[in-house]
């Protein structure tokens, strides 16, 4: 009979197959939790679009207000100080998804790094057990 089935017509009473499968089910369970959780994550980070790598949600905004006011100005002077702010704003924009992308690309590289230990401390363990 394998190590893993349940031992029922046990005359001694032995429960130690018993306790042994319990414990190897408490262990897969929680196994399969972890696993779950780091593809969620990870599926999250890498998959799941991210509104600052979109252009339409970081400067389209700046060239429909610069749109907007074309041609509402007092004089050339006024137009370039907000022609010079709307694109103050534009390079900060981009600036910032950078900073963005660049969070998310270090985010997406520790939850990969802490999935692989997970699975390199799975192998580990799945070879201990044998010896």
């Amino acid at each position: 009979m394998d190590e893993n089935e349940f031992n029922i017509e046990d005359d001694r009473g032995d429960k130690s197959s018993i306790l042994k499968e319990s414990k190897r089910m408490k262990k897969s369970g929680m196994w399969f939790v972890v696993l779950f959780v780091y593809l969620g994550i990870f599926s999250y980070i890498a998959f799941w679009p991210m509104k600052f790598n979109n252009p339409e949600h970081t400067i389209e905004k700046y060239f429909n207000i610069a749109q907007e006011y074309s041609g509402k100005y007092e004089s050339s002077e006024e137009e370039n100080h907000f022609r010079n702010t709307i694109s103050g704003l534009i390079v900060a924009a981009q600036k910032e998804s950078s900073n963005m992308q660049k969070l998310a690309s270090q985010s997406f590289n520790i939850i990969l790094g802490g999935f692989l230990a997970f699975l390199s401390a799975t192998i580990t363990t799945i070879f201990q057990d044998k010896k």
